[in-house]
């Protein structure tokens, strides 16, 4: 993965034919002074998670971008997935858990990604924490009239937990870099309140 300062060299590169234009194009759109981005890009001052995705988005960086020094890797992009179609989910995830089992075996592999949400490699040992992600999703997308307890009910029937547990064991072999959001657990206990004022659970000690 680069560096803090090899990211903004990158940019320059890219983008300016010197750091001084670098400087300010980004105190422009950041609101920030050009003394600071100085900083961030000589690595004397560490740069937080809400400026970086700016400045990534706004160049259009892609993860490989970000995270690639040498040239065997590959890039996950987001795939949908239509949550009523459980099979297509359980197809999806087999697949997820054939990748890492091949990577868990060797010795030099590095897993290195940027999240805004916890994850979910860390929520498949607990599976109802991965159930209610999935209900989240599956609520968002198609607006489930069923409750959360109905579709562990159907997420049950498709024995996914031998594939969650065998996930997390074979992400927990593979050295990995993880980049979280200093709110990224403050999305999950908004995820669990909003499905709760929804009165999508059917149990009170589901809450």
């Amino acid at each position: 993965m680069k560096t803090q300062r090899e990211l903004f060299d990158f940019i320059v590169a890219k983008e300016f034919k010197r750091k001084k234009d670098m400087y300010t194009s980004i105190s422009d759109f950041l609101y920030v002074s050009e003394h600071t981005v100085s900083k961030w890009s000589y690595g004397t001052s560490v740069i937080n998670y809400d400026y970086l995705s700016k400045i990534v988005k706004h160049f259009n960086i892609k993860p490989d971008e970000i995270f690639n020094t040498k040239s065997d890797f590959f890039c996950a992009r987001y795939k949908p997935l239509n949550m009523r179609d459980v099979s297509e989910y359980r197809e999806y995830i087999q697949s997820i858990d054939n990748l890492l089992f091949a990577a868990s075996k060797s010795h030099n592999t590095k897993i290195s990604f940027q999240a805004d949400e916890i994850p979910i490699f860390h929520f498949m040992p607990y599976k109802k924490l991965t159930y209610f992600k999935l209900y989240v999703y599956a609520y968002d997308m198609s607006k489930l009239e069923i409750s959360y307890e109905q579709y562990v009910k159907e997420l049950d029937s498709y024995k996914l937990e031998p594939i969650y547990d065998s996930i997390a064991l074979n992400y927990d072999k593979i050295e990995s870099i993880e980049i979280w959001d200093n709110g990224i657990i403050d999305n999950l206990l908004a995820q669990i309140e909003y499905i709760d004022e929804l009165e999508r659970f059917e149990n009170l000690t589901v809450r």
